[in-house]
């Protein structure tokens, strides 16, 4: 499956607009493995979020692309809302549930589906993270984070003031970069 078709089959009542031109270019880039960095700007409302923080970890979770996946967002609020609303697809899509099954099945729901923590039963860890957080020394069994994505790295009154960018991207080559898998990781970051 494309991570388009999977949007379109499983994740339709996310679509409520009529597609835009660039959304297939979107979801392509999105989906090539190839693409081990990955820059994404797009407007508001332009579905960049819903695409890349909670199809793309869905898609790539599901269909075992990945074995440890960490969304970023703003803030730690932000970061539970982002499992929230993994989880709730993983609970109550019923055409999810009918093509991949329980994926908690197998997996203790009170250790391991958390406010910030998934792990699927095919092996695969979902744990979202808020900016500045650390995951350096982060494991997920043998595997380090294979597909990290940054949603907003920015606040928008900050992101004015030279202080707060040399700040985040003083995170992002001190903590991201060099906590993710080496040779086949991504980082995808979205604003």
């Amino acid at each position: 499956k494309t991570l388009k078709g999977f949007c379109l089959l499983y994740l339709s009542h996310y679509l409520t607009l009529p597609p835009a031109t660039f959304h297939s270019e979107l979801l392509s880039l999105l989906e090539d493995n190839a693409m081990k960095f990955l820059s994404i700007t797009g407007f508001r409302g332009s579905a960049k979020s819903s695409f890349g923080s909670l199809a793309l970890p869905l898609w790539v979770a599901l269909e075992g692309k990945a074995k440890f996946i960490i969304p970023f967002s703003d803030t730690a609020a932000q970061a539970r809302l982002t499992i929230a609303n993994i989880r709730h697809e993983l609970e109550s899509n019923e055409a999810l549930r009918l093509d991949y099954g329980d994926m908690s099945e197998g997996v203790s729901k009170q250790q391991e589906w958390t406010q910030n923590n998934l792990l699927l039963s095919n092996g695969t860890r979902i744990m979202s993270r808020s900016r500045g957080q650390r995951i350096r020394g982060l494991r997920h069994i043998q595997y380090r984070p294979d597909l990290v994505i940054i949603d907003d790295p920015e606040e928008l009154e900050k992101v004015q003031k030279k202080e707060y960018r040399d700040k985040t991207e003083r995170w992002l080559r001190s903590e991201v970069i060099p906590a993710i898998e080496e040779t086949q990781a991504r980082l995808i970051i979205i604003g």
